[in-house]
């Protein structure tokens, strides 16, 4: 059994500012640490409950913050970035059995964590698919769907576990790791955590069978809206693509690879 994991650090346990996501900083390197321990905690539950090969995608800014030294024999990990449209599941196609998604976050303009953004947040103010705000958390589970595979765990903080995991209703696994209060957080320790990611991660994976993978719409509006109006007239531009507002384009798709192509192209600083 193939297991995929994506793995982000804004949804990270303890994880509260931006400059422990940015390279550069003790800050990030601890950071970066813990990261690294989640996706083995997860890592180890998956092949506890019968996974026999994990591929990890560091999902996360740069692609190379997940330290592999201790990531256990049967992991192999994409690190960078190809430039393939999909961007934070590269790779996934449907030889895998299921998906977990560590360290995820809330989406921008969705709250619930002090770093909640969706793909770049110096460059997006929102993104809308079909109306409804788009979270990197709905972006890749459509991506997986595109291909067949489910989502059977996501880990991160409790906003996006309680408005937006559990109300999808598709049987996933879930466990809230933190949850943001303004500018602040609580957490659990990483111990605990750890503990807790490895076990959820292992009930994903034995429940597999009964975890539906999600349903594409037929057809899919992309709405983006930018913070700068500059970024709008350059997406406007963008086959499929048209101005809806100072700030703001919009394109009807009818499929979910021609939406990954746009937010790959229009989501770039």
């Amino acid at each position: 059994m193939k297991i995929y994991i994506s793995a982000d650090i804004e949804g990270t346990i303890g994880v509260l500012d931006g400059i422990e996501c940015r390279e550069g900083s003790v800050e990030y390197e601890r950071a970066r640490e813990y990261m690294t321990k989640e996706v083995i905690a997860v890592s180890r539950g998956a092949l506890r409950a019968g996974a026999k090969e994990i591929l990890v995608k560091d999902a996360h800014a740069t692609g190379r913050n997940i330290l592999i030294d201790d990531l256990p024999e049967e992991v192999e990990i994409v690190r960078g970035w190809s430039g393939h449209p999909f961007k934070m599941m590269q790779e996934l196609d449907s030889s895998y059995k299921g998906v977990i998604f560590t360290g995820y976050h809330s989406g921008a303009r969705l709250g619930g964590n002090n770093l909640a953004h969706t793909i770049n947040g110096g460059v997006i103010h929102s993104i809308k698919i079909n109306g409804e705000i788009a979270s990197e958390f709905m972006i890749n589970t459509y991506t997986a769907g595109y291909v067949g595979v489910p989502v059977i765990f996501v880990s991160g903080d409790r906003d996006l576990i309680e408005k937006e995991v559990k109300e999808l209703n598709l049987g996933i696994e879930t466990l809230s790791v933190k949850e943001g209060r303004g500018a602040s957080v609580r957490s659990f320790s990483l111990k605990k955590g750890l503990s807790l990611l490895e076990e959820g991660a292992a009930r994903g994976v034995k429940n597999i069978s009964s975890i539906d993978r999600v349903d594409l719409p037929e057809s899919f509006l992309l709405e983006i809206e930018f913070r700068r109006e500059t970024d709008a007239v350059r997406a406007g531009y963008f086959p499929g693509m048209e101005r809806s507002g100072i700030y703001s384009v919009e394109g009807d798709f009818k499929d979910y690879f021609d939406v990954l192509k746009a937010l790959l192209f229009l989501t770039r600083s």
